[in-house]
């Protein structure tokens, strides 16, 4: 009984002792950077355009006399399908 506990330790130790020859680091593999940064441009031309747009349509929406949480949940909307649409193009147009 006793042997097959010390067998067993002993099988444990060695596991422990195992060298894995996986790789400590990867080799840096360069990004597009002008991809990334068109990408990172067109994050930001997004959400300036966005918020613009709401702006923009929430005044004329509040000016025709819609109650002001319509004419804001409203100017979300159009805005955030007006900013899909032109970044689908800004898109397509790349490629």
């Amino acid at each position: 009984m006793s042997t097959n506990v010390n067998r067993q330790r002993q099988e444990e130790r060695e596991e422990d002792l195992q060298v894995s020859y996986s790789p400590k680091y990867r080799e840096f593999q360069e990004l597009n950077s002008n991809s990334a940064k068109f990408r990172e441009l067109v994050f930001f031309a997004r959400v300036a355009i966005f918020s613009i747009m709401t702006v923009l349509i929430c005044f004329v929406l509040l000016s025709l006399g819609i109650q002001s949480l319509w004419a804001f949940l409203l100017s979300l909307l159009i805005s955030f399908a007006l900013n899909s649409t032109l970044s689908y193009f800004i898109f397509s147009m790349k490629h």
